[in-house]
C-alpha cells in the first residue's frame, strides 16, 4: 500500500500543467528512473484512477496523446507553501502583472491562488497585510502589454522547453510571412516579449517578437543551438539596444532638478558631478552610445545641455530645432 501511494505520488509530480502534456510512455520512464517498475496496463489503471480525485484528463485532440493538469486546476503541493514563499509568489505577481501578457500569467494561476488562500489563512495579520502595503510602478511610461494570441505561446514555451522548432506566421511591418523557426531564447523588455531564434536552416540570428505571431504548431524537427550562442552576449552585444555602441565621455549641463536624480541613481561608477556658479551641474561620465542614451537625454528636456561629444551634441541640438519648427505652426492649422 505505502508503495502504491509513494508511486502514485511521483507520477502526479511528473505530469505537467496544461498546455503541456506528458504520455504514458514517457511516465513509465520517469517512474523507472526514481526506482518504480510499473507496466502500462498499472499505470493507466492508476491514472484513470487519480482522474476522479484531481483534476487531470488525457488530452487526445493531437497526437502523441498526453495526460496533463487542467488549466486552471488547484496546484498540488505538500506540505503547501509557507507564508514567506506565500508572500514571494504575491509580490512576483504584482511585479509581473504590469509587464506579461494575459496568457502567461494564466499559467501560474494556480500557483497564485494557491498563495492568496496561505496568506488569507495566517494567524500573522502584519505578514498576511502585507501585499496589500506594496506596489510596483514601473520608471518609465506604463505600457499596457500587447495582445498575444493565446494558442501561439504554448507553442512557444513548449518549443523553448523541449528544444523543438515550430511554425509560425509572423507579421512584419508590411510584410506577412510563414517561418520554421528555431527558438533559442526568450527576452522580455518592458511589456514586450521577443524570440531570439534562427530560421528554416539559415544560421543567422533573428530577434521576433511573438505578439506578431498566429497560426504557430510545434514541429518535432530538434532544435539547433550554435555551440557559440550564449543569450547574455548576445543582448550585450547590442541587438536590444543595451549596451551597443561607442564608448563616450559624456558632458553635459544638468538642472538641479535632474542633477538630483542622477546623484541618486549614477549613469557608471565613474560618474563626477561639479557645482557650477549659476548653481547649475556639470556631469562628466563615461557611457556607451545607443538609441536608448539619446532617448534618454531627451526625456529631460530644457533641464540639460550635452556639451560633449561634439556629435552628439549637434544631434540632439537638431532634434530641438526640429521640434521647434513643429511648434511654430498653430495647433488650429491642422484641424480643417
Amino acid at each position: 500500500m505505502a508503495d502504491t501511494f509513494l508511486r502514485q505520488w511521483a507520477m502526479l509530480k511528473l505530469i505537467p500543467h496544461a498546455p503541456r502534456k506528458v504520455d504514458s510512455l514517457s511516465l513509465r520512464a520517469g517512474l523507472l528512473g526514481q526506482g518504480f517498475d510499473v507496466d502500462l496496463r498499472t499505470l493507466q489503471r492508476d491514472l484513470k484512477g487519480l482522474s476522479a480525485v484531481f483534476p487531470l484528463r488525457c488530452d487526445t485532440r493531437s497526437k502523441p496523446f498526453g495526460w496533463q493538469w487542467m488549466s486552471g486546476g488547484r496546484a498540488l503541493e505538500v506540505p503547501g507553501l509557507s507564508p514567506p514563499a506565500a508572500l514571494a509568489l504575491k509580490l512576483m505577481d504584482l511585479y509581473l502583472r504590469p509587464l506579461l501578457p494575459h496568457s502567461t500569467l494564466k499559467a501560474l494561476e494556480p500557483q497564485l491562488r494557491s498563495a492568496d488562500e496561505v496568506l488569507a489563512q495566517i494567524s500573522d495579520r502584519a505578514l498576511g497585510d502585507w501585499p496589500r502595503k506594496v506596489r510596483v510602478i514601473p520608471s518609465g511610461l506604463a505600457l499596457l502589454p500587447p495582445d498575444i494570441d493565446e494558442a501561439v505561446l504554448p507553442v512557444v514555451y513548449e518549443a523553448l522547453f523541449t528544444n523543438r522548432r515550430f511554425r509560425a506566421r509572423y507579421q512584419a511591418h508590411s510584410t506577412q510571412e510563414d517561418y520554421l523557426i528555431n527558438p533559442l531564447g526568450l527576452v522580455v523588455r518592458g511589456a514586450v516579449l521577443f524570440l531570439v531564434c534562427s530560421l528554416s536552416d539559415q544560421t543567422e540570428l533573428h530577434t521576433l517578437v511573438v505578439h506578431r505571431m498566429t497560426h504557430a504548431e510545434l514541429s518535432d524537427a530538434p532544435a539547433r543551438t550554435p555551440k557559440d550562442f550564449d543569450l547574455d552576449s548576445y543582448i550585450t552585444k547590442g541587438e536590444f539596444d543595451i549596451t551597443s555602441g561607442q564608448l563616450i565621455r559624456l558632458r553635459a549641463i544638468l538642472h538641479k532638478n535632474a542633477a538630483h536624480y542622477i546623484s541618486e541613481t549614477p549613469l557608471s561608477k565613474d560618474q563626477r558631478l561639479r557645482e557650477l556658479e549659476d548653481g547649475r551641474v556639470q556631469i562628466t561620465v563615461s557611457v556607451m552610445q545607443t538609441a536608448q542614451l539619446r532617448w534618454w537625454l531627451l526625456s529631460f528636456g530644457d533641464q540639460v545641455e550635452v556639451l560633449a561629444p561634439e556629435a552628439l551634441r549637434h544631434d540632439l541640438k537638431a532634434t530641438a530645432q526640429r521640434m521647434l519648427d513643429h511648434y511654430k505652426n498653430p495647433a488650429n492649422s491642422y484641424a480643417r
